[in-house]
């Protein structure tokens, strides 16, 4: 075989990335165009025109109060895509660097190692209900809840990935050549460990995504008026019946962000885990 196509196969876009990609631009075009234009304010009332079919006026119909049922997915989708971003980025920051100092010993290692314990024995959206129920309800309280669930998941694998990399002999010969222990871990761990913890993150977010749709649905999630997807399937639940596009269509959107965001997660990580063949 020549080398031209051991080429081409290596850098042959992976189906399951490639499907996660495509799945998550239909979200992420319509959500970030919503930042600068929506074919009508997501807020607007318009009782005259409640319950409308679709039509060229409204693609999606309007919902019980009179809103443009697209404006409000659309708005809603960039709004639990800040959610989960920032939520998961926060539980990077904290989890990565709680992760490599667990692989230490000491108090401050076995301490990080226990409240690791002690966080994953708790189920995670009972955690998230019980941070927004102290901290109130906002889209801040609910990044914070979401990253609090994180954290823990994110400690265990760099610990567990970083005790693995420690365990080799390049370690042994970089500590010989006189190399600390925080330089071993930057220069010499978090990079051997970067792409397992890049495709957890993006694992990651397809539960950030899911838990603020379900924390919105129970009244825990962004506060009204901001549309939120959540939100929209409690509002709209009891007319499944009547006007089906009203549950179905927030209800897509939400199994487009996590069947994305899942695909793209596999993709990567059989694109960066050598072990796989392509």
């Amino acid at each position: 075989m020549s080398g031209a196509v051991l080429l081409s196969r290596s850098f042959r876009p992976h189906p399951s990335l490639l499907a996660g990609a495509m799945l998550l631009a239909l979200v992420l075009a319509p959500s970030l165009l919503s930042a600068v234009w929506t074919p009508w304010p997501p807020l607007r009332l318009d009782i005259i025109h409640r319950l409308a079919p679709p039509s060229a006026a409204h693609w999606l119909g309007t919902d019980p109060f009179g809103r443009d049922l697209l404006s409000i997915l659309m708005v809603g989708a960039r709004n639990s895509l800040i959610v989960g971003v920032a939520a998961i980025a926060l539980a990077v920051i904290i989890g990565i660097p709680a992760g490599l100092a667990a692989t230490g010993r000491g108090i401050p290692a076995m301490a990080v190692s226990r409240a690791t314990d002690l966080g994953l024995a708790f189920p995670p959206l009972l955690t998230a209900a019980m941070v927004v129920a102290v901290y109130g309800a906002g889209m801040t309280g609910t990044i914070l809840a979401i990253a609090l669930f994180n954290v823990p998941a994110f400690v265990r694998l760099t610990r567990t990935q970083a005790a693995s990399v420690l365990s080799r002999d390049f370690i042994a010969a970089a500590r010989v050549a006189g190399r600390g222990r925080a330089a071993v871990l930057a220069v010499h761990v978090l990079p051997n460990i970067a792409g397992t913890l890049v495709v957890q993150a993006t694992l990651a977010l397809a539960l950030a995504a899911l838990s603020e749709a379900g924390l919105s649905y129970l009244g825990l999630g962004v506060p009204p008026p901001a549309p939120s997807l959540g939100r929209a399937l409690a509002d709209y639940q009891t007319r499944i019946f009547d006007d089906p596009l009203l549950v179905v269509a927030p209800g897509a959107v939400i199994a487009l962000l996590v069947l994305g965001f899942n695909q793209l997660g596999d993709g990567l990580r059989d694109l960066l885990d050598p072990r796989i063949g392509r």
